[in-house]
């Protein structure tokens, strides 16, 4: 399910969520499967935010929570984004 707001386009984005930049993007229904698009962005906050601030493992490291295969996923997850933006990006005239 989308998030139910979205800033103005006139707007600078803002924040941290791939997820959220994604949804603002505003060629973002020319992309060939954006559910899949999303669910990568989402996949990718939730590895960001925890490893970035400290309160987001509460009494834990991240050395104590993330492990080998996290880090495979996140770097699958980010060469899909890298490997498919290109065209997207030609299209918003970047």
């Amino acid at each position: 399910m989308l998030p139910p707001t979205s800033p103005q386009a006139d707007q600078e984005p803002w924040g941290h969520s791939l997820q959220r930049l994604l949804l603002d993007f505003s060629t973002k229904n020319q992309l060939p499967d954006l559910g899949k698009w999303i669910e990568v962005a989402a996949a990718l906050d939730k590895l960001y935010n925890p490893t970035r601030y400290p309160n987001g493992l509460p009494d834990l490291t991240t050395a104590e929570s993330y492990f080998r295969a996290d880090t495979k996923t996140g770097i699958a997850l980010i060469k899909f984004l890298l490997e498919n933006i290109t065209h997207p990006l030609e299209l918003q005239g970047a």
